[in-house]
């Protein structure tokens, strides 16, 4: 069942649907104060490169700042100001300076609402290294911390590959950490390969692998897996973006979201004004890579309001088609948004819902004036 967030609301959520320029107008233009005026910082702005070395972000509610993982030079976490783009700081790494070696030594990175900052490696379980198979994950209780605490430490079993994706939800120690999984380790544990990780480090020193009660959706969750709500995840792998409801480790719905092409590769969604957007991030496909686009969203249906391509980006390559992309700050009808391309840059961008229109008014007023003559 596609939670009630996700539903058609009210009369006035079935006018737009017959008068879909209801939205028109919407703007999603770069951040002008972020980047030195273009909303945009290339890798080397950042202390990256261009080696697939910064595939994941967080945007931090709690400061407004973003929080980029690199393995350029050293495995970190670094704290960009998300008005200005400038650096902040760099987050003390765990004791004896580097993390967990594993597939790739750090990879994810998650904030939930109240700022803690969460960040693990890329573990796999058929590695024959073992080393490899061993997932780390670590939290920071604000950017002010000094000194992270491993919250747990697993040792997967051969068809379990967690990492490749990673968010945070929630406050406290309520706070959950979702992971992107391949999961093809078959049977009773693991019934289907279509779900994700969640791991509640406050109460449990082990991960819960939310599956679907079959494996017809191969690791759908594996390059993005996002939080829409503490019980509804968004997230894609094999080209389909795919809204999932799930509850005590196991996924009670999943739907696929018409719309975004194949290429749109990472996602999150936003509420603004009572409505649902989705924005996603082609990083695959290399003449569309950097494209953001934006999506009403209405139940799994989503309608495209507009697109921008990053500026500013290099003409490096993304085999990986890895990235990540971000809601920031909403204020009013407007909504940061951060974009990360690996090997290209972050954008910032500022989206805009318009007001109503005059046409959009009038039936709405016109539907009053006929609730009122029914009433009389």
């Amino acid at each position: 069942m596609i939670p009630l967030t996700f539903r058609i609301r009210s009369t006035v959520a079935m006018v737009a649907l017959v008068l879909p320029c209801v939205s028109e107008g919407a703007t999603l233009v770069a951040l002008p104060t972020f980047g030195g005026g273009d909303g945009t910082l290339v890798p080397a702005d950042y202390g990256g490169g261009t080696g697939n070395t910064e595939r994941q972000m967080a945007f931090n509610p709690a400061t407004g700042n973003i929080a980029l993982v690199s393995r350029q030079t050293a495995n970190r976490v670094d704290i960009i100001n998300g008005t200005t783009g400038a650096f902040v700081k760099t987050m003390t790494a765990p004791t004896g300076g580097a993390y967990t070696s594993a597939v790739l030594n750090i990879t994810g990175v998650g904030v939930s609402q109240d700022g803690q900052i969460f960040t693990s490696n890329l573990a796999d379980g058929s590695n024959a290294t073992a080393a490899n198979r061993v997932l780390s994950v670590y939290r920071w209780s604000g950017e002010t911390s000094t000194d992270p605490a491993a919250v747990s430490t697993y040792t997967l079993t051969a068809g379990i590959r967690l990492g490749d994706a990673m968010d945070a939800y929630g406050t406290g120690s309520s706070a959950s950490v979702m992971l992107g999984a391949n999961d093809t380790a078959a049977g009773t544990v693991h019934p289907g390969d279509d779900g994700f990780a969640i791991l509640n480090p406050f109460t449990s020193e082990s991960f819960t692998m939310v599956d679907a009660t079959s494996g017809s959706i191969s690791s759908a969750f594996r390059l993005t897996s996002a939080f829409v709500d503490g019980d509804t995840a968004i997230g894609n792998q094999n080209g389909v973006t795919r809204v999932a409801e799930f509850s005590a480790g196991a996924i009670t719905s999943i739907a696929a979201v018409t719309g975004p092409a194949t290429t749109e590769r990472h996602a999150d969604v936003v509420t603004i004004g009572g409505v649902q957007y989705l924005a996603t991030l082609a990083s695959l496909d290399a003449t569309v890579r950097n494209r953001v686009s934006i999506w009403e969203l209405n139940g799994t249906t989503a309608t495209l309001l507009t697109q921008a391509n990053l500026l500013g980006v290099g003409t490096a390559g993304n085999a990986n088609g890895t990235g990540d992309i971000d809601w920031g700050n909403v204020t009013g009808d407007s909504a940061t948004l951060y974009a990360l391309t690996t090997n290209h840059g972050i954008q910032a961008f500022m989206f805009t819902v318009p007001e109503p229109g005059v046409a959009m008014l009038g039936v709405v007023a016109a539907l009053g004036l006929a609730v009122r003559r029914r009433r009389a």
